[in-house]
């Protein structure tokens, strides 16, 4: 039996597993009592308590990039957390498809529940030094793990360049991009808040087009998402795979010069476009340290 608590108090100190408070419902993973949170682990530690992040809610607008800034965290204070989401019956979804059945019809939970399983792996074998945990605990940093073998995993931190172009901007001027030299070209994510389907959408590099929807469009809510390779993911605003698209990788060049990124498309009025260029920094190699964890 696991008594999850949230206030502390007399006569309750005894019964209580751990204090896991940090509600989830007023917004996403990074805004959600964020700074609560992270004080909330000085407490703990003094006075000898398990450390934990509290509650996070896994919602249709969730992506596996937010998964990621959350287990960082969880990694950088050795800090467990407690995922929260809604599963519905078949009856329910069949006779309200529409429903909040959040697991069912969200596309990115298989990407993220795998994605929490290796970083929870790696965090229980003890595998992040405390040199990198104090790198992790910087709530402005954003990092990405990969499994490397039984016990030993890679960690990336990620470097992410943002602008965003809203309706009636054409995007003339466009955003300088500065690539540190020896980066790999950026992925991106181009993300919508229109309640209308987003079209024209172009991506165009230093004056080259690398990414081109022509007559397709980005559902109401959706995104476009690039990781590498000869194309783009479109999304749904569940993270549901929808198309692809083709990419010029050869178009995108990330030399530690200046490069001009453009974004054309016709935004709908009152909506914006968000645009997250994402490239990763040396990798840094970890290993297990507790014999016989890692699996």
């Amino acid at each position: 039996m696991i008594n999850d608590a949230s206030n502390p108090g007399h006569f309750n100190w005894h019964i209580n597993t751990r204090m896991n408070w940090g509600e989830p419902w007023y917004a996403g993973f990074r805004e959600s009592q964020t700074l609560y949170r992270f004080r909330n682990q000085l407490l703990f530690e003094r006075n000898l308590m398990p450390r934990m992040l509290g509650w996070f809610a896994l919602r249709p607008d969730t992506g596996i990039e937010d998964a990621e800034w959350l287990l960082a965290r969880a990694a950088g204070f050795d800090a467990g957390f407690a995922l929260a989401t809604s599963l519905a019956s078949t009856a329910q979804l069949e006779a309200d498809p529409g429903s909040a059945d959040t697991v069912r019809r969200f596309g990115a939970v298989p990407e993220i529940l795998a994605t929490v399983a290796r970083w929870e792996g790696a965090r229980m074998a003890r595998a992040f030094p405390p040199e990198v945990r104090a790198l992790l605990r910087d709530n402005t940093r954003e990092f990405h793990l990969d499994a490397a073998g039984p016990g030993a995993w890679t960690l990336h931190e990620v470097f992410v360049s943002r602008f965003e172009q809203a309706a009636g901007d054409a995007g003339a001027e466009g955003h300088e991009y500065r690539g540190a030299a020896g980066r790999q070209p950026p992925g991106w994510i181009l993300r919508t808040d229109s309640k209308q389907p987003v079209t024209g959408v172009r991506l165009e590099w230093d004056g080259r087009v690398a990414m081109d929807l022509a007559a397709r469009a980005i559902p109401p809510g959706g995104a476009v998402r690039y990781t590498g390779g000869d194309e783009a993911v479109v999304h749904d605003a569940a993270w549901r795979e929808v198309d692809r698209v083709p990419v010029d990788a050869g178009v995108v060049v990330a030399d530690g010069s200046p490069a001009r990124v453009r974004l054309r498309a016709v935004v709908p009025d009152g909506a914006r476009i968000t645009v997250e260029l994402r490239a990763l920094g040396p990798a840094i190699g970890l290993r297990a340290s507790r014999p016989g964890d890692g699996r």
